[in-house]
């Protein structure tokens, strides 16, 4: 009987400039702020990105305000659809 097993092997520095190109940033940025933008006023998008790891973006409260709306209504998660796309 024939083996169905397929081995998929990914080049790794290939995959960490992909993760760390300005492309994949710019594009994390666009989603953070779409999201930011969508949750109201008080949330705001930051993009980190170490040298040797990939690109990823944070929402976050920078205001009392928007503390309590997220505790209370949980904004973030209602406002991750604007991120999609």
């Amino acid at each position: 009987m024939a083996s169905n097993k397929t081995t998929v092997k990914l080049n790794e520095s290939g995959m960490d400039a992909i993760l760390t190109s300005d492309g994949v940033v710019a594009d994390l940025h666009r989603r953070g702020e779409a999201i930011a933008a969508a949750a109201g006023d008080g949330f705001v998008a930051r993009v980190s990105q170490r040298r040797d790891r990939r690109a990823r973006v944070v929402v976050l409260t920078a205001t009392p305000r928007a503390m309590r709306s997220e505790a209370k209504h949980r904004t973030l998660v209602r406002s991750l659809d604007a991120g999609r796309g």
